[in-house]
């Protein structure tokens, strides 16, 4: 599905890309894809249609991931949650419908902990809420053939060019290793998104 608008937006120094379909007067849906990839037909792509029927769907890449570039220093999902907020402040606007699946649920769940203000309703898929729950193939999958498919991925359309990729690989590795560190308690104190 072709967008009817996409680009670049800056948050905070990060030149974000993202997409948007659907009604532009429709309630926001802001999707969060996966780590290690963009929007893309094995991330959301083809549930797009679906979705714009309905709602304002914004797809945003997070930083080192399809269009929008690796900033310097590490990645962390705190970083990525404040680039979402900025996100929904700066383009979405708020409350939003977040969905994020994988890494892109982790943020969605860090950024509805933050601004609950921003978020009407949470989707969570594929997720953990504490590093211990990740499979060891988190990002570097043992699988040569999908690890293959995500290096020409990330070559086709990233910004830094293909040879920045073993970077990328290195920060995800590590944020998988160490992030994200939550607990039960935090997962009770989000209150955005929850059904009255």
């Amino acid at each position: 599905m072709e967008p009817d608008k996409d680009g670049y937006v800056d948050l905070g120094g990060v030149r974000t890309w993202y997409a948007a379909y659907g009604d532009a007067r429709a309630d926001p849906l802001v999707l969060l894809h996966p780590g290690g990839g963009g929007i893309d037909a094995r991330a959301l792509d083809s549930s797009l249609g679906a979705f714009a029927a309905r709602f304002r769907v914004y797809t945003p890449e997070r930083r080192a991931h399809g269009r929008t570039p690796d900033p310097p220093g590490p990645i962390s999902y705190d970083l990525m949650a404040q680039d979402t907020i900025a996100f929904l402040e700066t383009v979405a606007g708020g409350p939003v419908r977040l969905a994020g699946i994988s890494d892109g649920a982790v943020v969605a769940l860090l950024t509805a902990r933050s601004r609950p203000d921003l978020v009407s309703r949470l989707v969570l898929v594929s997720g953990v809420f504490h590093q211990n729950g990740w499979q060891p193939e988190t990002f570097s999958p043992p699988d040569p053939e999908f690890a293959a498919y995500l290096a020409r991925a990330y070559a086709e359309i990233s910004p830094d060019g293909p040879d920045h990729f073993p970077e990328v690989v290195a920060k995800l590795d590590r944020l998988h290793a160490e992030e994200p560190t939550l607990t039960r308690a935090d997962l009770a104190a989000v209150t955005a998104g929850r059904w009255s």
